[in-house]
């Protein structure tokens, strides 16, 4: 299961609901992942962060293990293509979250997140909460 941004931002912060969600999970067997984007939004958190070196420990501690999906070449085509067709059809979604859809898409992963509106826009990956 691949986690986005804010699923690692609840998580981090002790929110009861992604907690929860991540005791589930283990319990169940699935991995949780993240992408190399998901880390970059939460590094660039930490940059904003009054202070920055807690909270990239903070980071490093929430994905310690946890395996890193590319956003490689093969991603960012379908990702291209993605976000192409939903703006030719007047439809306008955050980049990066059409970013870790195509990274989803083509590891055959379901997406973790409290953004379901913006994923659902985007469609073609399966989409669980918390």
């Amino acid at each position: 299961m691949l986690a986005d941004t804010d699923f690692y931002i609840d998580y981090m912060r002790g929110d009861a609901k992604a907690l929860a969600k991540r005791r589930e999970l283990i319990a169940e067997g699935d991995v949780l992942r993240a992408t190399a984007l998901t880390l970059h939004e939460l590094h660039v958190g930490a940059a904003l962060f009054h202070r920055p070196e807690e909270e990239r420990r903070r980071i490093g501690t929430a994905l310690l293990g946890l395996p890193i999906l590319p956003y490689d070449a093969r991603a960012a085509r379908l990702g291209g293509e993605i976000e192409g067709t939903l703006q030719r059809g007047g439809i306008d979604v955050d980049r990066a979250d059409i970013m870790n859809a195509a990274v989803a898409q083509i590891h055959g992963e379901s997406i973790l997140t409290r953004n379901l509106r913006d994923y659902r826009r985007i469609g073609g990956v399966t989409l669980e909460s918390y």
